[in-house]
């Protein structure tokens, strides 16, 4: 169709949010070996020749490049492989709730946190995307946006853009929702991914569930939904379990 759709940040952020706070009910040694075996490695990074001393936000890309800060990146990998992570925004996240909990002053997160590793944590997502701006666009040299009269009559032109206009509206309210809308069982979705990641099978998630013809069935794919929906790389599955429940 000549159709150029303008890029959209499509990041779930409530997707992502809700799993993290699952993470932290279901699955809190994650947090508490950040805690513990990462952040006395840890050291901000400030604005160069800033008398203010103010800390620049950590970036995950930019980390893995510095070789001043090599023996954080070594246990941050170390922290990542104990507990199967390999998701670039949980390394983010991981390394923002470093720098948001630090006893640095001036961390630049933007919200009140208590100061101090031995207080009570929470993860710190903070994504960096731009709220998602429809931009509408049609591919130039492809003839859809030039009206010739002698080959079509104005209200077929006029239909015809009104398609491709449509066309990149519906994807960007699609992408707007899947950012920032919940669906209906976004919690019990995001409780069953951390226990299921953690090490759950989906049997033992689904014991004592009724109401279904496979609850495990059921289970595995609510979560194997969710993963897709947040980026996760789901772990393997090592068996099933034979029969229904």
């Amino acid at each position: 169709m000549g159709l150029k759709t303008a890029h959209l940040s499509s990041e779930p952020l409530k997707a992502r949010q809700a799993y993290f706070t699952a993470l932290r009910k279901h699955w809190p040694e994650l947090l508490e070996s950040l805690r513990k075996n990462v952040l006395p490695k840890y050291r901000p990074r400030y604005w160069p020749g800033d008398e203010e001393m103010r800390v620049l936000f950590e970036s995950w890309d930019e980390l893995q490049k510095d070789a001043e800060r090599r023996e954080l990146l070594n246990a941050i990998q170390d922290w990542a492989t104990h507990f199967r992570i390999t998701e670039p925004w949980i390394f983010q996240t991981a390394l923002d709730t470093l720098q948001g909990y630090s006893a640095y002053p001036n961390t630049p997160m933007g919200f009140a946190i208590p100061k101090g590793s031995e207080r009570d944590w929470f993860w710190l997502y903070a994504p960096r995307d731009e709220y998602p701006v429809f931009r509408p666009q049609f591919a130039l040299g492809s003839g859809v946006h030039i009206w010739s009269p002698r080959q079509e009559d104005w209200q077929s032109f006029r239909n015809r853009l009104t398609r491709y206009f449509t066309t990149q509206l519906n994807e960007y309210r699609r992408a707007v929702e899947t950012r920032f809308t919940a669906s209906d069982n976004l919690a019990r979705d995001a409780e069953w991914t951390a226990r299921y990641q953690k090490g759950e099978q989906a049997f033992e998630i689904a014991f004592g569930m009724t109401g279904y013809d496979d609850c495990e069935q059921m289970v595995y794919r609510a979560v194997d939904r969710f993963a897709t929906s947040i980026g996760l790389n789901l772990r393997k599955l090592r068996r099933r379990r034979h029969g229904k429940r």
